[in-house]
């Protein structure tokens, strides 16, 4: 599992290439500081915890893959938990994409910048309790990727138990929930045809 060690190095990274986004990222290096190992990432650690996203961007068409989450009742990308047989934030992150939207590695090949980093952004954000699951408020601390779909014929197969639907929205189009509005000026960094 990606370590606490590892995690501040990839912190550093990412402010080196967005420094105007030290100051929102507080709150993240704040966690990451103060917890270590499998704290990161329970899903009962209520201060907070990390989670993946992967961003599945259609460059055809300069589009993202929102799917509407049932229990935010939002458009999001496809993530979730770390869980404790994933290797890495990275490969939870896969395993979120592949879960929720049915796309496999086969047909989604991830986006680096030139030096070979991952990280397509980081948001910290506020989740409501959820009584169903008895769950406390806390905050996701979204570690976000990038993956290019590379087989225009490859079909989207819903998980409804996580999402009622899916939509490819223009990259500029997207309302700025949980920070898509950052995306659209990395893209260039992260994608190169």
């Amino acid at each position: 599992m990606t370590t606490q060690r590892e995690l501040l190095r990839d912190l550093e990274t990412y402010i080196g290439m967005f420094g105007g986004e030290a100051g929102r990222l507080e709150r993240f290096g704040d966690f990451i500081r103060r917890f270590d190992g499998p704290e990161l990432y329970d899903r009962k650690n209520f201060v907070g915890h990390i989670t993946a996203s992967g961003m599945v961007y259609r460059p055809e068409t300069d589009e993202l893959l929102l799917l509407e989450h049932v229990q935010l009742k939002k458009w999001l990308q496809p993530g979730g938990h770390v869980e404790p047989t994933d290797a890495s934030i990275l490969s939870a992150a896969m395993r979120e994409v592949q879960e929720e939207t049915g796309l496999t590695p086969q047909v989604l090949s991830l986006c680096t910048a030139e030096s070979g980093f991952a990280i397509v952004d980081i948001d910290s954000h506020y989740i409501p309790p959820c009584d169903y699951k008895a769950e406390d408020e806390h905050y996701h601390h979204d570690v976000r990727f990038l993956f290019a779909l590379t087989d225009e014929n490859a079909a989207i197969d819903l998980d409804f138990n996580e999402s009622h639907d899916f939509r490819w929205m223009k990259v500029r189009d997207i309302p700025d929930n949980y920070g898509f509005s950052r995306l659209e000026a990395k893209l260039p960094l992260f994608y190169r045809r």
